[in-house]
């Protein structure tokens, strides 16, 4: 039986195509032969992750970067069947595999030989005009609006992008007045970044999140109180080691729903996309994906 497999061509930097040739080979070398079903514009995975779910296949493999692998989670999360899902990281950061301490498609390859199905939460997004899932990251305020800033103003600049996006939101950093309601404990301050977290890592092994865990049934909150740009570059600079963690004004706290609710709207960041705006609602759904780890 050959197993489907989706795969995003344009990943890495383009490197996608070379990168399965590679997968695929490693594959057929324990004996599996693939389907494969290459992506052609965006949302795509999405698509050919519900059809494939839809038409009765108990075993996916899908292949990318943590975009491509949240939109295929979209997919099979939106059927009604329930197929067994195989990584394998093609992206830059991978940063969700990195939780599982596979960086390199060997490691993913070996994993789905030998693994057993392991029970994976996803977070539901809701707004007024949209219904999405997140796997690994989810983020309002700062980093969401450096993000948006980099896709609408920094593109032509490739990898640095992002961080031409945090220069530009940091001359503009203004704390909003929001309210979170973690559980229906409500929380007001003037946060100027809010992040649920399914997973540690994002942006490239940078540790948001160094205590999450993506099957607890949980995301871990991280909002911040009012911060100089002096004070915010230092957090930011500390997320890659976990540090910020320490800083006074760095709160976590664990929840299964939440609601964010800012008197500005702010961009959503769910798994390296931005769309939509706030307010937000957000529901853990435990255990909703089954992946081979």
């Amino acid at each position: 039986m050959r197993v489907p497999l989706v795969y995003n061509p344009a990943s890495g930097g383009g490197k996608g195509r070379l990168r399965f040739r590679e997968a695929e080979s490693l594959l057929a070398a324990e004996g599996i032969q693939v389907d494969p079903h290459a992506t052609l514009r965006p949302g795509h995975a999405t698509e050919l992750a519900r059809e494939l779910s839809d038409a009765g296949h108990e075993v996916l493999y899908i292949m990318g970067g943590d975009g491509t692998l949240s939109e295929a989670a979209n997919g099979v999360l939106d059927s009604a069947k329930d197929p067994v899902l195989g990584f394998i990281p093609a992206g830059t950061g991978n940063d969700f595999l990195r939780d599982f301490e596979i960086t390199r498609r060997a490691q993913a390859v070996d994993r789905i030989r030998f693994g057993t199905p392991r029970p994976i939460d996803a977070v539901h997004v809701h707004t007024d005009d949209t219904d999405r899932w997140c796997i690994n990251i989810f983020g309002t305020g700062f980093a969401a609006q450096a993000a948006d800033s980099a896709n609408r103003n920094f593109k032509w600049a490739g990898g640095q992008a992002y961080n031409l996006g945090v220069m530009h939101q940091l001359l503009r950093l203004r704390p909003v007045q929001t309210t979170l309601t973690l559980d229906g404990q409500a929380v007001a301050g003037r946060f100027p970044m809010v992040m649920a977290c399914n997973s540690i890592h994002t942006g490239g092994a940078m540790k948001m999140a160094p205590m999450a865990r993506p099957d607890d049934g949980l995301v871990d909150v991280l909002y911040v109180d009012p911060v100089s740009r002096r004070e915010l570059i230092a957090l930011l600079a500390g997320i890659r080691e976990g540090r910020h963690v320490r800083h006074d004004k760095v709160h976590f706290r664990r929840a299964r729903k939440v609601r964010i609710e800012p008197e500005e709207p702010s961009p959503l960041l769910a798994d390296g996309e931005v769309y939509g705006r706030t307010p937000v609602d957000l529901e853990v759904h435990p255990g909703a994906l089954r992946v081979l780890l």
